[in-house]
């Protein structure tokens, strides 16, 4: 999202060129990732901690970035890692801190942003291969879940 999200409403989609090079080889592309839990543009966070930032505009601005990453790239992207790191890496089952879990988070348990976009509720992504990515923990190896 850093990336190819440099503003609100703003798309670069330019320094994205792994799939061209991939398909020029004949290799597949997985795209990584669309929601993680710290890395994202540096006008976000304020965006999230704005006192007129709702749970819904955080579900929207998450869901209109989904939607638009994924259409750019239909046809040249095989897989999506959807959420990157969400649980804890000392509880893996635990939720960590994030601006999509913690307030405004979104969804009324703050477990939202993974059920609407990682299930794609709202709108399913249109790709064969959808996956739940985290990192390592106690001692074991990061692991990626398809859903």
């Amino acid at each position: 999202m850093d990336v190819t999200q440099p503003a609100l409403n703003t798309y670069n989609f330019q320094p994205a060129t792994s799939c061209g090079v991939a398909q020029a080889n004949g290799m597949r592309v997985r795209g990584h990732n669309l929601c993680w839990h710290t890395q994202f543009p540096s006008w976000l966070q304020p965006y999230a901690s704005s006192s007129t930032t709702t749970p819904a505009d955080m579900a929207t601005l998450l869901q209109n970035h989904i939607t638009t990453e994924v259409t750019h790239f239909a046809g040249k992207v095989f897989a999506w890692d959807v959420v990157n790191e969400a649980f804890t890496d000392t509880t893996p089952s635990v939720l960590g801190d994030s601006i999509w879990y913690d307030q405004p988070g979104i969804g009324p348990s703050g477990t939202g942003y993974i059920e609407q976009r990682s299930v794609g509720r709202t709108q399913p992504i249109p790709t064969r291969c959808c996956f739940i990515t985290t990192t390592a923990s106690k001692g074991r190896a990061p692991s990626s879940t398809p859903f």
